[in-house]
């Protein structure tokens, strides 16, 4: 075999080995970007999934203030712009025409009880019966009781003042009033008041019932759902 065949043999076999060295880089470089678009194609799926999931979870989930009032019913009070909500064995009472008065200047003046009930409406004076406990709330138009007592008026036995915290609206408020202690401990001789105003002249008060059957422990057993109540109050 001569030197040029040689040679010949010699430039077959690199451009061989460049060709097949060249189709297989380009053979690996097609089926690394295949896989890339598949694993693209396939995280992609995984996050439509995902956001789906997501998206179903938030239609179903309660929060969890939510939770502890599941079953309650909800009073709106439209007039005065807030409601709240209340078991199912509470009773809401809205202030009657014939619980209405008026200023001895106002009658001076010519103006109604009927006046007076079509402005302000019932819904000036809400009142919850719940076991052992009550809440009154006023409306501001209401102040110091100028058209319908809404709340307790006295008391018949001395007792220390007291106050705790009520949340409102994730503001924190300072309920004050006093204990009232009488000679036993059912609710009629011992029990308690209390009340808060808020910024807009709104004022709550709430306490326990002067039931003759039960006692001042009875009612701290279930005041927790007085607060509960109070506590779902919100602007509307």
């Amino acid at each position: 075999m001569n030197q040029k065949t040689i040679w010949l043999i010699v430039v077959a076999i690199v451009i061989t080995a460049i060709l097949v060295g060249s189709g297989t880089y380009f053979w690996q470089q097609s089926e690394t970007k295949k896989l890339v678009q598949e694993t693209k194609k396939e995280f992609q799926h995984q996050i439509t999934l995902l956001q789906k999931q997501i998206k179903e979870l938030k239609k179903t989930r309660t929060k969890p203030e939510e939770n502890s009032y599941l079953g309650w019913l909800i009073y709106k009070n439209e007039i005065y712009g807030y409601e709240f909500r209340y078991p199912k064995g509470a009773h809401v009472r809205e202030a009657k025409k014939e619980e209405f008065r008026l200023s001895p200047e106002e009658a001076n003046a010519g103006i109604t009880i009927e006046d007076v009930y079509n402005k302000y409406t019932g819904k000036i004076c809400i009142s919850i019966i719940y076991d052992l406990g009550y809440i009154y709330i006023s409306a501001p138009s209401n102040k110091g009781n100028k058209y319908v007592l809404c709340g307790r008026t006295g008391r018949a036995y001395e007792g220390p003042s007291k106050t705790e915290e009520i949340t409102i609206e994730g503001r924190k408020w300072i309920a004050k009033g006093f204990e009232e202690q009488g000679p036993g401990e059912t609710l009629n001789y011992h029990n308690e008041t209390l009340a808060i105003t808020l910024n807009d002249g709104t004022r709550i008060e709430y306490g326990s019932r002067p039931v003759k059957t039960a006692t001042f422990t009875d009612y701290l057993k279930m005041k927790g759902e007085i607060i509960k109540i109070i506590e779902s109050f919100k602007r509307i």
